[in-house]
């Protein structure tokens, strides 16, 4: 079972009101406080943003050990386990969509998408698909590829990735075709010559706009 401490923060992150004091009149408690979502912008093609404690602790947690039994191979859009793509993942679908977790996730990505400044001229977000969980041991990897079909831009506009766990080496996105956006720093540190890297942190999130063939990842 996971830790109360877990359990209340997906709680209170699914629904806003109960992390409201008890003590607090009834009538003030449509005030909610939003947590602030600050970007980094590492690349303009794809647009790349970088969004440091996207998910607490526990939360990622609550996602691992939620998906830990019920990894399997991971599998291209085809449907195919392929040699390009070696790591372990899970779907969160019907019952297990509606887990007070998962529920936590799509309202951070949700606050994420609603935020103008973040999402540029798009659409606030109206569909997203099922969240997955992907596990990589070591020497594992999925080659570069692109994250929407050339053919058909609407099929899906953003990327979230959020790392759920540390490492101390590798585990990093690249993107090898990016336009950076200007000299990143820190953890931000840009990939080899002409290329931009999302590197591990837990709870870090990295959004990628994946219309266009400006979305490819490796």
């Amino acid at each position: 079972s996971l830790p109360n401490s877990t359990a209340a923060a997906a709680a209170a992150a699914a629904d806003p009101a109960a992390a409201l004091p008890a003590a607090l009149p009834a009538a003030a408690a449509p005030l909610v406080v939003e947590r602030r979502l600050e970007a980094v912008l590492l690349s303009t093609a794809p647009r790349l943003l970088v969004v440091d404690d996207f998910f607490d602790a526990g939360l990622c947690e609550g996602l691992m050990n939620l998906a830990n039994d019920k990894l399997v191979r991971s599998r291209v859009a085809s449907g195919s386990e392929t040699p390009s793509r070696t790591s372990w993942s899970h779907f969160f679908v019907k019952d297990a969509a509606k887990h007070a977790l998962v529920a936590a996730a799509e309202g951070q990505i949700e606050a994420l998408f609603g935020c103008p400044a973040l999402r540029g001229p798009h659409k606030p977000l109206e569909k997203i698909e099922a969240i997955q969980v992907i596990k990589y041991h070591k020497g594992e990897f999925y080659h570069e590829h692109y994250d929407n079909r050339a053919d058909s831009p609407l099929t899906r506009a953003a990327t979230i990735i959020v790392y759920l766990a540390d490492t101390d080496a590798g585990g990093a996105t690249s993107f090898p075709r990016a336009v950076l956006a200007g000299q990143a720093s820190g953890s931000y540190a840009a990939a080899p010559a002409g290329s931009a890297a999302a590197l591990p942190g837990l709870g870090e999130g990295a959004g990628f706009g994946v219309q266009g063939n400006g979305g490819r990842a490796g």
